[in-house]
């Protein structure tokens, strides 16, 4: 508790008396308030003095100092606690927002249409197409200062202003909207950033704490693919380390910088080249040139061109189907394991099969009739879909001619017992293990499919 010295020296700086009237400042100078004891008259001057030395200069009461002065002229007067002046309270701002339109946290699912949850869909990250919202931005709004009855400047704390630095992605118009200036994935660091970036790096693997991954843009990870785990990008994915039993897809090209490893599910698949140091258990499809750096085992290959360790890898007990080229080092292995190796084969693969056209046939014929006591558009809608599997079944066929010519599967080290080698539909097996040959197609020969010497 202050000293009675230091109570009285607060006291004399908030109170000034001059004659009857002592005036006393409240509410942190906003105030000023008048007590009047009895005694002599006294007059406007009077009153004016007391104000002055109690420092109000701001806010006086016209109305409230007239009637003071009326009343001061009665000896008999006295009153309490008169406000006779008031100043201006500072008005605070109002803070900005930032509003985002995406998920800061990771979602524990996505709720499927049967009501189950699927709990590797957790958002990890956010793709976004060009022109879509990202954010709204609201501008703070500055305070308006006050004055005291002293006439002293209160000035309003500075509001709040959440804005952040904008990446070349993202763009905000007049209205505080960001929106997003290309297509990619959304790039936030709260309190400095947003951003869209059409190349995303993940350090770390994908699995169960990320969940799965869709991102418009490239995606490199540096880490691994865990089992069931799923990756797609619009643009090409870097691996760095295995792929594990999970699905990895790509419009542009994917590079594993370990093996890919398929288990019940895995699969790879890919617009553009594929890479991996060796494969096992998996489906890989594959644009363009699917490269396995050393071996692939037990897997379906797809691909323009296949190259198993550039003609010193190990390809067995695996299908490869190839538009021009299959090469590898070994084909299948001592023990007679089961590899079929084909090429021109197109990588566009029919709708419907031949049984399937018939079939297609058989119930067009039997709609048909029924047709013509119903509609006659049904007839027409049957004739065409009939007619367009033929005329695919039939490009596809040709497509497959022009490729015999051109096709070629390279065996640099031993094409072992059992490996069956496919030209289209032309089919030859493998008896006698001959190493370092190269298999063509001569419409000429018969059979169609020959082995020559390789250099």
């Amino acid at each position: 508790m202050g000293s009675d010295k230091e109570t009285k020296a607060n006291a004399s700086a908030e109170t000034a008396a001059s004659g009857r009237v002592i005036v006393r400042l409240a509410e942190a100078g906003l105030e000023a308030r008048a007590d009047v004891a009895d005694g002599l008259a006294e007059t406007e001057e009077h009153l004016k003095k007391a104000l002055a030395a109690a420092g109000v200069t701001y806010g006086i009461d016209r109305y409230a100092f007239a009637d003071l002065v009326t009343l001061l002229a009665d000896p008999s007067f006295s009153a309490d606690n008169i406000l006779i002046a008031e100043g201006t309270p500072a008005k605070e701002g109002v803070d900005g927002t930032l509003e985002v339109f995406f998920s800061l946290d990771l979602l524990p699912g996505r709720v499927r249409e049967d009501g189950s949850l699927d709990y590797r869909e957790r958002s990890f990250m956010h793709p976004v197409r060009k022109g879509e919202r990202l954010a709204r931005y609201t501008r703070p709004t500055p305070g308006v200062a006050g004055k005291t009855v002293k006439g002293e400047v209160l000035t309003p704390g500075e509001p709040q202003d959440p804005i952040i630095s904008l990446g070349p992605g993202a763009t905000m118009d007049e209205h505080g909207t960001i929106g997003a200036s290309r297509e990619g994935v959304i790039l936030y660091t709260e309190g400095e950033q947003i951003d869209v970036v059409d190349h995303f790096e993940h350090r770390g693997d994908i699995d169960l704490e990320t969940g799965n991954v869709d991102i418009i843009g490239s995606f490199t990870l540096v880490g691994n693919m865990c089992p069931d785990s799923r990756v797609h990008a619009t643009g090409d994915i870097v691996i760095s380390g295995m792929l594990d039993g999970g699905v990895v897809s790509a419009d542009g090209s994917i590079t594993i910088g370990g093996g890919a490893i398929g288990g019940e599910g895995g699969a790879v698949k890919a617009n553009g080249d594929v890479a991996c140091k060796h494969a096992q258990d998996i489906t890989i499809k594959s644009g363009a040139t699917l490269n396995v750096v050393r071996s692939a085992t037990n897997c379906k290959l797809f691909a323009k061109q296949i190259k198993v360790g550039d003609g010193r890898g190990k390809l067995m007990g695996s299908e490869a189907y190839a538009e021009e080229l299959i090469l590898t080092g070994d084909a299948g292995a001592l023990a007679g394991t089961p590899t079929l190796l084909v090429v021109a084969q197109p990588l566009q693969q029919p709708n419907l099969t031949a049984t399937t056209i018939d079939r297609t046939r058989k119930r067009g014929r039997g709609k048909q009739r029924r047709a013509r006591t119903k509609r006659a558009k049904d007839l027409r809608a049957i004739t065409a879909q009939t007619r367009a599997a033929i005329e695919e079944k039939l490009r596809l066929r040709q497509q497959e001619h022009r490729m015999l010519d051109n096709a070629k599967i390279i065996v640099n080290g031993t094409a072992h017992v059992g490996v069956v080698v496919m030209f289209g539909t032309n089919k030859l097996v493998v008896y006698d293990s001959p190493r370092r040959v190269v298999f063509k197609f001569m419409a000429e020969m018969n059979p169609n499919i020959v082995m020559e010497k390789g250099t």
